[in-house]
């Protein structure tokens, strides 16, 4: 696969998610390379928000931005989302009766990943030049992840009813922003609470 492939298979992945995710597969990817996947675009997300971090500063000293700035942290802690985000549409898809594989599952995990990565990456340069701009792609880019993530979660599993997996989904963040709290309250990170 060349970069003009690549960039074939962006195209591909906005317009038809479920082709992309075949073109994905049909790599035939070793388990290896999809962990290296996996790896490099949280290492690569991590430095990214670490030179937001150091380019636009929060001007906060909280636990999120002590993280964003140690690039490893924050990328260990990117790993092991994407690893929980690849744990939950492989079994709750199998729960609602899905056929996907954990391995099938960190291509699509890892891939979306990379496109966040690229387009973090178009978010910085217009954020230096266009700030108004670099709100609009975050934006886009969430919503396209969100896209991305329900549409070959499908094809992953191959479900018919795309509500299903919107349910599914909607399931799984409740249940992990309940995990994350529990996680969250232990460390001793609560919310600011105005005075």
């Amino acid at each position: 696969m060349n970069f003009s492939n690549l960039g074939d298979l962006v195209v591909l992945s906005v317009r038809n998610p479920a082709a992309a995710y075949r073109v994905l597969q049909g790599l035939g990817l070793p388990l290896f390379a999809r962990w290296m996947v996996m790896v490099l675009a949280a290492s690569l997300a991590a430095l990214l928000v670490a030179l937001i971090s150091y380019l636009i500063p929060s001007g906060t000293d909280d636990l999120v931005t002590a993280i964003s700035m140690q690039p490893i942290s924050y990328a260990g802690m990117q790993l092991l989302g994407m690893l929980i985000m690849t744990a939950a549409i492989t079994f709750l898809g199998r729960a609602f009766g899905g056929t996907g594989t954990f391995p099938d599952a960190m291509l699509i995990i890892g891939w979306i990943e990379m496109l966040m990565v690229a387009s973090s990456a178009l978010q910085i340069v217009l954020a230096l030049v266009f700030p108004a701009a670099a709100q609009f792609v975050v934006t886009i880019s969430i919503a396209l992840a969100l896209y991305l993530l329900v549409t070959m979660t499908k094809a992953l599993h191959g479900f018919r009813n795309m509500g299903k997996v919107i349910l599914g989904f909607m399931a799984s963040l409740f249940g992990l922003a309940i995990l994350l709290t529990i996680v969250l309250t232990a460390l001793g990170v609560t919310p600011e609470v105005p005075a």
